[in-house]
């Protein structure tokens, strides 16, 4: 891969109205959050890997030398607002960015571009990263990331450096400055690729958002880790395949249930996915 300049941010924080201090949890003896940044030591490109956090007591006190301890970067959004992820996002690639700047060519000094993760996310798939980075490359695209038939916790985006920035300077809705990318994907002028899943699995909620999504990764752990430390989704699809049980616990949940109630789209009858809120209409391309 020629790109080598990949910053990989993921996003996170112990607040969680439904399950507190989730990315802490235990899931065979080891925190969720560990898990996930133990699955990306898989990928095969170079890469710099930090946790982003919000600038708040707890997550200054507890979370970042918990993650620090385990030799992991950990750094804050200083001085923002918790939930504005947009901007942390933008004052760490600023901030890890070589100084002092090329005048004449300011963004040859950042990253070529961030890969947005969510730290609820323990089954995620290094190998997906990997094909988004293959797109990201060779469709010269500003903004990668899976089509909405791909279940919720494999989530991922790969976002050219200039559009987070400049996404970072427009943008004023605080609701999307959360969300990071709504607002590079309200920008028509941007080249995005969405990539589709062989299978529908838009109804899959794979992420861990309360105690039932827990409890549905420790199963899938307790599956496969023993006998594939590295699996991947394909497995776990394989798992859910023959076993119902597990099937019901990933499909009986909405997805990403706090972005729509946030958006006040959880009525009845609304019919529309969070993806087409986020995303619009767009189709995921042919992988």
């Amino acid at each position: 891969m020629a790109i080598d300049r990949v910053l990989i941010l993921i996003q996170t924080r112990l607040q969680a109205h439904r399950l507190p201090d989730k990315v802490l949890q235990p899931i065979m003896g080891q925190s969720m959050i560990l898990h996930q940044l133990d699955r990306l030591r898989d990928l095969d490109f170079p890469y710099t890997l930090v946790v982003a956090i919000p600038d708040t007591p707890r997550d200054i006190e507890v979370l970042k030398p918990f993650i620090e301890k385990h030799g992991y970067l950990c750094m804050a959004g200083a001085g923002l607002d918790e939930n504005d992820v947009l901007g942390r996002f933008a004052l760490i690639t600023r901030a890890l960015s070589p100084t002092p700047p090329d005048e004449e060519f300011p963004m040859m000094n950042y990253f070529d571009c961030v890969v947005r993760l969510c730290g609820d996310c323990p089954l995620i798939d290094p190998d997906l990263i990997e094909i988004a980075m293959m797109y990201y490359e060779h469709q010269h695209a500003d903004l990668v990331a899976l089509a909405n038939d791909w279940p919720d916790g494999l989530d991922l985006e790969v976002i050219r450096t200039e559009a987070l920035l400049l996404a970072d300077d427009e943008c004023k809705d605080m609701q999307q400055r959360e969300h990071v990318s709504q607002h590079i994907w309200s920008n028509k002028s941007i080249k995005e690729y969405l990539i589709a899943c062989p299978f529908d699995l838009s109804k899959h909620n794979w992420s861990v958002d309360d105690a039932g999504n827990l409890d549905f990764a420790r199963r899938v752990y307790d599956s496969l880790y023993s006998s594939t430390p590295d699996f991947r989704w394909r497995d776990v699809y394989a798992l859910l395949m023959n076993d119902p049980h597990l099937m019901t616990l990933a499909t009986n949940r909405n997805r990403n249930q706090a972005f729509m109630d946030q958006l006040a789209l959880k009525h009845e009858g609304h019919g529309m996915t969070w993806e087409e809120v986020r995303y619009g209409n767009r189709e995921g391309n042919d992988v």
